[in-house]
């Protein structure tokens, strides 16, 4: 029997990011959905009979949950983030970071000796390591898998690749505040940020994924709002990879 995870059922009652109260609810999903049901075309969780609701800013278009209003690091340990997670998204482990870091090393290689990176919620930390063995300087650090890394105050450049979407909804704001203050105060520095945005009626509903920690997805107008509040200024490269400078 699947355990009782202790979910937020009441309405929300504005938009953390912009503040709105223009809210509506988008849909319901299982808690045991994730987005490799979609790749996969089979359910790979079974059902654990909690809903977990999901609700539109009609203001900035921020798609949000606050079902886990009341969990812990622990909680998101023991139910979202733990051994069987890499079941829901496989790319997790290797595929997605060797991929991310081979793409940054061809980007950035004539800055790698000097250029200084940091992934931040960077998992086990193998994109660190990758962009290490090219020859960068890289850390990693990740909220859950390692939270006492010794990281410094003055990265050149900071990558972040389908992190935000897994932030709880009222974490938005600190947490983009947390990243900037590892970020080197100059106009050369610079922001990865990885994540799909939907905007207006384009929803890729399989990506609102509640197993997998899919729980704040962004429309640009959102995102743009958020990255203004903490003093980003921000280009999207495409729909799901954005450069954010100091303003």
């Amino acid at each position: 029997m699947n355990p009782t995870l202790g979910l937020n059922h009441a309405a929300p009652s504005l938009c953390t990011v912009c503040g709105g109260v223009n809210l509506s609810f988008l849909g319901e999903k299982d808690f045991g959905i994730s987005g490799g049901d979609f790749f996969a075309g089979q359910r790979l969780y079974k059902d654990y009979g909690q809903a977990v609701f999901y609700h539109l800013c009609a203001d900035c278009g921020f798609v949000f949950s606050n079902a886990f209003d009341g969990w812990g690091r622990e909680d998101f340990i023991r139910h979202m983030y733990n051994d069987d997670y890499v079941i829901g998204d496989p790319p997790f482990l290797e595929e997605r970071p060797k991929r991310n870091a081979a793409m940054i090393a061809a980007l950035f290689w004539r800055e790698k000796t000097t250029l200084k990176a940091l992934d931040f919620g960077g998992g086990h930390g193998l994109l660190a390591a990758e962009l290490s063995g090219f020859g960068f300087r890289a850390d990693s650090l990740d909220a859950y898998h390692e939270p006492g890394a010794e990281i410094d105050a003055d990265y050149d450049l900071i990558t972040s690749f389908e992190v935000i979407e897994h932030v709880p909804h009222s974490d938005q704001y600190s947490w983009l505040c947390q990243l900037k203050s590892h970020l080197k105060a100059s106009t050369e520095s610079m922001v990865l940020i990885g994540t799909e945005l939907m905007d207006g009626n384009d929803f890729s509903w399989w990506f609102i994924s509640p197993r997998n920690g899919h729980i704040s997805i962004h429309s640009r107008h959102s995102f743009s709002i958020l990255c203004q509040r903490v003093g980003f200024n921000l280009q999207s490269i495409s729909r799901s990879i954005h450069v954010l400078r100091l303003a």
